[in-house]
């Protein structure tokens, strides 16, 4: 993923975060807004 973070520094981190958290929120909750909402709060 990681569209939302245009930080070339951390892409390798925020992409294993952001996969960790799209995977635990698609599943708990279902919602594509709860993983937006999720990275944007990361920053």
């Amino acid at each position: 993923m990681g569209v939302l973070g245009g930080r070339e520094e951390t892409n390798t981190v925020d992409n294993v975060d952001n996969l960790d958290l799209n995977i635990f929120k698609k599943n708990s909750t279902g919602h594509l807004v709860d993983v937006v909402a999720t990275e944007s709060l990361q920053f």
